[in-house]
């Protein structure tokens, strides 16, 4: 017996969980809406410390797009091609 995302989603798995668990990859998760750049970024958030960044305008916004994200530029497509921290200490 497998697993599928839509499954663990109505069981009360968030996105987070779902891409630590290692159990999808990123096409299967991206099927079900899951937003990987989304989450990623929020992982970065948290290892770097984002709370205390000097620039962290809507950085862990739930409404906000990650377009906003101070920093954060994306492509026509709207995949991440570059971040932009600096003087962010």
């Amino acid at each position: 017996m497998g697993f599928d995302v839509a499954s663990l989603r109505a069981g009360g798995f968030d996105d987070y969980a779902l891409v630590r668990s290692g159990l999808f990859n990123s096409t299967q998760l991206r099927t079900v809406g899951c937003d990987i750049q989304r989450i990623a970024l929020m992982a970065l958030f948290e290892a770097l410390d984002g709370k205390h960044w000097r620039h962290k305008e809507n950085w862990a916004s739930a409404t906000q797009p990650i377009g906003h994200w101070y920093g954060v530029h994306l492509d026509g497509a709207g995949h991440i091609y570059k971040l932009d921290l600096r003087s962010n200490g």
